[in-house]
């Protein structure tokens, strides 16, 4: 049996729904281990409580977050890390040019191996029944960005967030990169897995499907 992969995003009622485990195959010879966690990432864990989860990454909200950055976005394995290294150094780049992306803490959640996560403002999920007034915002929002020469390389409809004050805010910025380089193996994905240079063209498919999903909702709930 291939992995399935489950991913959720900001839940809309902040509870997220835990996998039910009795529901999971039953894998002869499969074996059960717990995930190490550093001490650093162990403070995290023990101060906050879980958003959301993924392939990608943790989404954790700290407890006592009174400041502007209560979520973390944490790694627990050795890809994971390089996913949000790169996210993180990205989003430190396009902050700097007040572009329409995640703001982040201005430094990293850091422990003996590196950078495992950063902090990052709340945001909430679209209206999907009011969806297509946000298309003109998005498509602004990826040009901009292109304009910076970085590809997203995973835009999706839950990649596309609001702020505090109402404004698109794009997110998941941990398989982008730079146009014209190679994408690393590690983040290739199944929207073109044959092409292997970041370009605007993947970015162009992936964002006309995300607004023909946020339309079609919206003419639907219409």
């Amino acid at each position: 049996m291939s992995a399935r992969q489950l991913t959720f995003t900001y839940p809309r009622d902040n509870r997220c729904t835990l996998p039910d485990l009795t529901q999971f195959p039953s894998v002869s010879n499969g074996t059960v281990n717990t995930v190490a966690h550093s001490s650093e990432v162990e403070k995290i864990w023990k101060a906050s409580y879980v958003l959301g989860f993924g392939a990608d990454a943790h989404l954790r909200e700290l407890r006592n977050g009174n400041d502007e950055f209560p979520v973390c976005k944490v790694a627990i394995n050795a890809r994971q890390r390089r996913l949000l290294q790169d996210e993180f150094l990205l989003l430190r780049v396009l902050s700097a040019h007040d572009l329409p992306v995640v703001r982040t803490y201005t430094e990293p959640l850091v422990d003996e191996e590196g950078i495992f996560g950063y902090r990052m403002e709340k945001l909430v999920d679209i209206d999907m029944d009011n969806a297509a007034e946000y298309v003109p915002d998005i498509e602004q929002a990826v040009a901009a960005i292109h304009l910076l020469g970085i590809a997203l390389y995973d835009i999706t409809p839950s990649n596309v967030m609001l702020n505090t004050q109402g404004r698109i805010t794009m997110i998941d910025f941990g398989r982008a990169g730079y146009i014209g380089e190679e994408i690393p193996l590690c983040k290739v994905m199944g929207i073109n897995p044959t092409t292997k240079i970041y370009s605007t063209y993947l970015d162009r498919l992936a964002l006309d499907q995300t607004i023909e999903r946020l339309t079609s909702n919206a003419r639907a709930s219409g």
